[in-house]
């Protein structure tokens, strides 16, 4: 397999389900793995503008319940990614890292760079999808539906890019004390001093705590996504209370132009704003109180990518 920088691009295909023990790719570049093309790729090659829908990719990876081997630099995941360049994974249903034994997410693309993410179904699982440090990481068009966390950008990792995703009814039961204080039951989150990360386009809606929320994370871009249906969850902590949008430790962000309907705090409440608990210096439409941000509802390209993900 391709262990160097200058190795050509490789394709791994799973065809029908693959279930087994978690996968891991470790110290890998310029690979695909993809599953078969869903029948219908008219929305810039998926199925669906924000994500596939339900039904419409054939092709599966899931985790076997426990007893399974975990390879070394796994925790569990369903597939995880790690000191990894260029690594794509698309086309596929990943689910079933959920489990009481032991749960862990669907996909962690973990101190990676350039790696992609692209048109994939996630479900059952701790995170859905997280990208842990690393640089330089494209979700786009994916559907993370039905997991105890949804999206997430941590461990420091910058640059990244989070678009035309669906993050839907993460809510399932919370089988393990989240490592992470942003806790579970969100849309999206950025947590752990991430930064310089564009999120632009996603829906979140339906998840119980937060459709969209920053925990200690400062210059990132969250604009012209649609926030609906979040909040009401019966356990959340008040402060700082469920809703469409929530900022702790979060400095110089910019969250402007996103639709927020029909998000709500734990007692039923409207809450359609991004609640600043604490945090200075960020701009934008949806933080009361909070200046216009320069340049509008728009995001800058990240210049310091200079290695571009493989379709």
């Amino acid at each position: 397999t391709n262990t160097s920088a200058s190795a050509p691009a490789r394709t791994i295909t799973v065809h029908g389900r693959c279930t087994g023990n978690p996968v891991l790719i470790n110290g890998l570049f310029n690979l695909v793995i993809t599953g078969d093309p869903p029948a219908n790729t008219s929305f810039a090659g998926c199925s669906g503008d924000k994500g596939p829908p339900p039904g419409t990719l054939t092709s599966t990876v899931a985790r076997k319940p426990p007893p399974f081997v975990t390879p070394s630099g796994s925790n569990g995941e369903v597939l995880k990614v790690i000191g990894s360049s260029r690594v794509t994974i698309k086309y596929l249903n990943i689910r079933d890292g959920h489990n009481p034994q032991h749960s862990d997410d669907g996909v962690d693309f973990k101190t990676s760079t350039a790696g992609r993410l692209f048109c994939n179904c996630i479900t059952n699982n701790e995170e859905g999808a997280d990208i842990d440090a690393g640089s330089c990481n494209q979700f786009v068009k994916n559907l993370v539906i039905s997991n105890e966390n949804g999206i997430r950008a941590s461990s420091g990792t910058k640059f990244d890019l989070f678009q035309d995703n669906t993050s839907k009814n993460n809510n399932l039961p919370i089988i393990d004390t989240p490592s992470d204080p942003a806790g579970r039951h969100n849309g999206m989150i950025i947590s752990e001093s991430s930064a310089s990360n564009n999120l632009i386009g996603n829906v979140s809606m339906g998840n119980p705590d937060d459709g969209f929320k920053i925990n200690i994370g400062s210059s990132n871009c969250v604009v012209n996504n649609s926030i609906t249906g979040n909040g009401g969850d019966p356990n959340a902590s008040v402060p700082p209370d469920t809703g469409a949008c929530e900022l702790v430790s979060a400095t110089n962000n910019r969250v402007d132009g996103n639709q927020m309907s029909g998000n709500v705090t734990k007692a039923g409440q409207p809450s359609d704003v991004c609640r600043l608990i604490s945090g200075t210096g960020n701009c934008g439409s949806n933080i009361p109180g909070a200046p216009a941000c320069a340049g509008g509802a728009t995001c800058p390209a990240p210049s310091q990518c200079t290695v571009a993900p493989l379709p």
